[in-house]
């Protein structure tokens, strides 16, 4: 039986969590700052990256300033601690946001961070996987890729093809 954690911000208001996954290209960054170009609601964007300098977080912070940076790591293995403090700093706020997206890393693996579309505060709205149609087709890609890709696509509740 599933119950609801004790610690409930905002006066128990659940704020929905939207995962964006995709491989390395795909173009998930594009597609995050077309869905803020058009928002006329607070929607704050926790992205993760797992190189030492987080480009997508600039890329967005350009477009939206309400952006959570993580750096060290995927949000999936190594950098969870990282994962837990952004939604901290989400929960800590006064007001909430009316959204949350997160841009998970190239190497994400979606399913991974599904439970935490249920954390305190938080409703899972969905996992959005980004596919660049070159990359599914592209017969050349090593197979431990191929499987990557596959395991991303299989978590998704909505596929977006890009290229």
């Amino acid at each position: 039986m599933y119950r609801e954690p004790e610690f409930l911000p905002w006066d128990g208001r659940r704020v929905p969590i939207t995962f964006v996954g995709g491989y390395l290209g795909a173009g998930k960054t594009t597609i995050i700052n077309e869905v803020l170009a058009e928002a006329d609601r607070p929607i704050a964007v926790i992205v993760n990256d797992a190189g030492a300098i987080n480009i997508d977080a600039a890329l967005i912070r350009k477009r939206h300033g309400d952006t959570v940076e993580l750096t060290d790591g995927c949000v999936c293995c190594t950098s969870i601690d990282g994962f837990g403090a952004a939604f901290d700093q989400i929960r800590s706020r006064p007001e909430p946001p009316d959204h949350v997206i997160v841009e998970l890393s190239g190497v994400a693996e979606p399913v991974n961070v599904i439970p935490w579309g249920s954390s305190a505060g938080f409703l899972l709205d969905g996992v959005v996987v980004v596919a660049a149609v070159d990359q599914l087709l592209d017969d050349s890609m090593p197979t431990w890729i191929r499987l990557h890709l596959d395991t991303q696509l299989a978590a998704a509740d909505l596929v977006l093809l890009t290229k």
